[in-house]
């Protein structure tokens, strides 16, 4: 398993504990545009799940175009009448995997982290800040090595965002039911 799919497993997880259903997408499916579908009152979500089991929280990113990839989430949003939110989660530690024995069988199991934080992004602002921590890494130059003096390139921070620069899900939810 890995920490995507812990994390779309988690998020499955803390939205059924509050009354949503996934109507569309499984944990692991390598869809083009989405991860899982949750509608509950009229409501429905169009998700895409980006996970971190990094101290510091940062996201893996790389799509070369974010706002291409955010578009492709709202217009998927769209046409089923809902809403296309970034979904971020930090996990405590990477899923473990090990073999076991159960009854005299070897067996996978594998640990489930907790989720330390789930955060949510409107898909545009996701791009808009991906673009522009991609741009102050382009702009800085390697300092040491044989490419000393030479700018770095923008698509080498793979990692452009934090889980906890984005508020709660929590608080996405409350205000949606709200109004």
């Amino acid at each position: 398993m890995s920490t995507g799919d812990a994390g779309e497993g988690r998020v499955q997880l803390y939205m059924e504990e509050r009354g949503w259903t996934l109507t569309e997408g499984r944990i692991g499916a390598k869809t083009q545009d989405f991860d899982l579908v949750f509608e509950r009152g009229g409501h429905v979500l169009v998700t895409q799940i980006k996970t971190s089991s990094a101290d510091d929280g940062r996201v893996r990113y790389q799509n070369k175009d974010p706002h291409q990839s955010a578009d492709a989430l709202v217009r998927r949003a769209v046409s089923r009448s809902g809403r296309a939110i970034m979904v971020l989660v930090h996990l405590s530690e990477a899923p473990v995997t090990a073999l076991a024995t159960r009854d005299g069988h070897p067996v996978l199991e594998t640990t489930m982290p907790e989720p330390t934080l789930i955060t949510w992004a409107d898909p545009i602002d996701f791009a808009t800040k991906v673009e522009k921590a991609r741009d102050a890494y382009g702009s800085e130059m390697y300092l040491i090595g044989p490419r000393k003096g030479h700018p770095r390139p923008r698509e080498g921070l793979g990692y452009p965002v934090c889980v906890d620069e984005f508020p709660t899900l929590s608080s996405f939810l409350a205000d949606l039911e709200a109004g």
